[in-house]
């Protein structure tokens, strides 16, 4: 009997289940953490932050309030748009549909970097002719008259690229302010003074502006931006109630008064250059010129008391410069040699009740050798120099000579899983006002001045970090900080004319420590759109020397979003922060923050509705108590930003040319530094 079988034109077939292939949104290695943005993402971000923010970066701290970017232990993170350097400003000129991948590195030695500890690189398409504009307006409610905005373009043509960038900020509120309960203990009696904040008044008005013009090919990279900016703090006022115990329990009036005008106007140029044999060129020079004026007016209806001024004009010139060369050896080995050096000169004339010139000068200069090493699942990279510094106050001369070392080392054995370490060992200067000789004289009872001969400082930062992204859904990171300065620079307070006054100077005196403990946890779940973030951190301040403080506190902030078709649903919140001052030992203590935002995004319009502390009626947001053997003192802060208020933003982005594919953000003016005492 023969054994049936088939037809040979007969097929079975089966019916197959789905298969769903999720793409790999992150990975991690020695060198760098890659993440790729959701198209959601991109169209519902109305700048860089918004965008970080909206990633939820485990690396990164990002305030949707503040728009501040920083490492989970509070470090500045520096963010670049295609190995450019951009600054806050500036970040919100990003078109963010643009956006191809974003790059989280600790510690690069990539040159393009400058030498940055943390650093953020976004990669977008490029233009190669045409470009884009981008128009942004933030309309501030039930915090008085605040409006900002930016007009960003860019255009490219061939290998040029072109950027500007203008903006305003202005700003009419009369929250702004604080009260002051202070103790003198003078040689002839306790005195209370109570300084109480009633009204106030601030008009200001910010106008920066920048070009930038960029010539980059595969080998050669010349950039050079040109900024200017202009801040009129027309009027800045303060008035309240003013009392002392013991007294005759009269109340008196008392006004402040501080507006000020400043100018500046800035150059800076990068210049990169790739040459035969794996040998490279960086370059980053800057020059900087501000004009500052100052009006400081404070005056009580006290008989037989003259008001207290305390005007001041300043010119600062600033030059920096900073050169690298590097050699590729290999594929693993990458030897440096970096030469860095810059001159600060402030010319204060201080007009008024304590009239003074003071001419400071502060040049510094340094050299440093680096090795790189990099082999799979591993990398180190390591630098040590020496720097000098020469300061001149009036004819008080001061030089200091001191080494500087870092050190980094990271362990990856997959793309899921990353282990740093970094150390650093440098120097700390204090500022130009703390070594300033004048005496000025604050209200009725406190002068202050400077010390010329003020040392500089010693610190050591260490950092542990391990990164874990098991999967698109999870990712976290949880990180150990410790900050320690040796011998710095404090505030203290001291009798003055005969037991008349209290004085507060500056001196070397004691160690200041920080330790930080905690984690940052990303969830994303219902296929990327529903989004939690949580970051909890404990932190402890240890102070020695003639103040001698400990404190452990604790914060935490959550964040949320949820995307539904074209709407994106945000909650932020923030406990509490408590800190201690390094400088002066005391405690300041902010208010918790929250926030529930709204945005919509289709083409080129984003337009969002933000409302913060919704459940908040009063407008006292932080406090500060100093206690010291002479001097205590509790000061209460007063902004609009602590009260209810909600923000309208709406962003207008067209484009022209060809498809866009790489581009590039232009930097915006920063403030410049004084050396005027407040």
């Amino acid at each position: 009997m023969m054994a049936h079988s088939e037809n040979a034109d007969t097929v079975k077939s089966d019916t197959l289940n789905e298969v769903v292939v999720n793409a790999e949104l992150q990975r991690t290695s020695t060198n760098v953490t890659t993440y790729i943005p959701t198209a959601k993402i991109k169209k519902s971000s109305q700048d860089a932050s918004d965008l970080l923010l909206q990633m939820a970066i485990p690396q990164l701290a990002v305030n949707p309030i503040s728009k501040a970017v920083t490492t989970p232990t509070g470090q500045n993170v520096a963010i670049f748009i295609n190995y450019l350097r951009v600054s806050s400003n500036e970040m919100q000129g990003l078109k963010t549909t643009d956006v191809l991948r974003v790059e989280y590195h600790d510690y690069p030695i990539d040159p393009r970097f400058q030498g940055v500890p943390h650093a953020v690189n976004i990669i977008v398409h490029e233009y190669e002719y045409g470009g884009y504009t981008k128009i942004s307006d933030n309309q501030f409610a039930l915090s008085g008259f605040v409006n900002k905005g930016l007009v960003y373009s860019k255009f490219a043509y061939r290998k040029m690229v072109y950027d500007l960038y203008a903006g305003w900020d202005f700003a009419n509120t009369n929250i702004s302010g604080t009260s002051e309960y202070s103790i003198y203990r003078l040689p002839l009696g306790e005195i209370n003074r109570n300084q109480e904040w009633l009204s106030s008044e601030l008009k200001n008005t910010k106008v920066p502006l920048s070009i930038r013009a960029s010539y980059v090919t595969k080998n050669i990279q010349i950039v050079n931006t040109v900024g200017f900016s202009i801040n009129n703090q027309f009027e800045d006022s303060q008035q309240g109630q003013l009392s002392f115990e013991p007294s005759n329990n009269v109340a008196y009036k008392y006004e402040n008064e501080s507006p000020q005008i400043n100018r500046a106007i800035s150059w800076s140029g990068n210049y990169f250059i790739s040459l035969p044999k794996l040998w490279s060129i960086v370059f980053y020079p800057r020059l900087t010129y501000a004009h500052n004026n100052s009006v400081s007016k404070y005056s009580t209806d006290i008989p037989n008391v003259s008001p207290i001024v305390n005007d001041a004009k300043e010119d600062v010139y600033n030059l920096r410069a900073s050169a690298q060369v590097i050699k590729r050896i290999n594929q693993i080995n990458t030897a440096k040699l970096v030469l860095l050096g810059g001159s600060n000169i402030y010319n204060v004339s201080y007009l008024g009740t304590s009239p003074y010139d003071t001419y400071f000068t502060n040049t510094y200069y340094g050299a440093s050798v680096a090795y790189a090493l990099n082999i799979p699942k591993f990398s180190v990279d390591a630098d040590a120099g020496v720097s000098g510094e020469l300061f001149n106050v009036n004819t008080v001369r001061y030089d200091d000579l001191y080494p500087f070392a870092h050190l980094s080392a990271s362990w990856s054995p997959n793309k899921r899983n990353r282990l740093n370490l970094w150390f650093q060992y440098a120097t700390s200067s204090p500022n130009q006002s703390q070594r300033s000789p004048n005496i000025i004289q604050s209200n009725e009872l406190l002068f202050q001045t400077g010390n010329p001969l003020l040392q500089n400082s010693r610190h050591v930062t260490i950092n542990s970090t391990y990164t874990f992204m098991p999967q698109n859904k999870f990712m976290m990171q949880g990180f150990v900080s410790y900050y320690g300065i040796y011998n710095r620079a404090v505030a203290l307070y001291d009798i003055y004319d005969e037991g008349r006054y209290i004085i507060r100077t500056f001196r070397n005196s004691g160690d200041f420590t920080r330790m930080q403990v905690g984690v940052n946890a990303t969830l994303k779940l219902l296929d990327n759109k529903l989004t939690f973030q949580i970051r909890p951190a404990l932190n402890n301040y240890s102070s020695t020397g003639d103040i001698d403080e400990e404190c452990t506190k604790f914060s935490c902030s959550l964040y949320g979003q949820y995307y539904w078709n074209d709407f994106r649903i945000s909650a932020y919140y923030a406990t509490r922060n408590h800190a201690m001052n390094q400088m002066t030992g005391g405690y300041n203590t902010n208010r918790s923050n929250y926030q529930m935002q709204v945005g919509w995004a289709n083409g080129s319009w984003n337009i969002g509705l933000s409302v913060n502390n919704f459940l908040r009626y009063r407008y006292d947001d932080g406090w500060g108590i100093l206690n010291t053997p002479l001097y205590s003192k509790k000061i209460i802060s007063y902004s609009s930003n602590a009260h209810a208020y909600m923000m309208f933003s709406a962003t207008y982005t067209f484009g022209y040319g060809k498809k866009i594919k790489r581009g590039n953000e232009i930097e915006a003016i920063e403030s410049v530094g004084t050396a005027i005492m407040e």
